[in-house]
C-alpha cells in the first residue's frame, strides 16, 4: 500500500511550491509567541522604537512591560512592539 493520501498536508508538500513569479521568492517573518520574554525587552523598545513604546502604553492604559504578567491584554502588544523592534535593530 502506498502512502499517498494518508495525510493530504503530506501530500501538499510533496507537491512542491505552488506559487510562481515574485511572490514565490518572498520573505516571511515570524515573530515570538506570548511566553518568550526576556528581561532587557523593554529597555530594546525604549532605545529603538519608543513611538511603538508609547502605542502600547496607549492601548493598554499603562506600560505593557510592567504589566507583561497579567495576561494576554498586556504581553500581546508588549511583545509585538519588542520583536518589531528587535527586527528593525536586527
Amino acid at each position: 500500500m502506498d502512502a499517498r493520501g494518508a495525510n493530504p498536508l503530506t501530500d501538499v508538500l510533496a507537491a512542491g511550491p505552488s506559487l510562481e513569479g515574485p511572490a514565490a521568492t518572498g520573505v516571511a517573518v515570524l515573530f515570538p509567541g506570548q511566553g518568550s520574554q526576556t528581561p532587557g525587552m523593554r529597555e530594546l523598545v525604549a532605545e529603538h522604537r519608543p513611538d511603538l513604546l508609547e502605542l502600547a502604553r496607549g492601548e493598554c492604559g499603562a506600560d505593557p512591560f510592567e504589566r507583561i504578567a497579567d495576561g494576554t491584554a498586556h504581553a500581546q502588544p508588549a511583545m509585538y512592539a519588542a520583536s518589531i523592534a528587535a527586527w528593525e535593530r536586527a
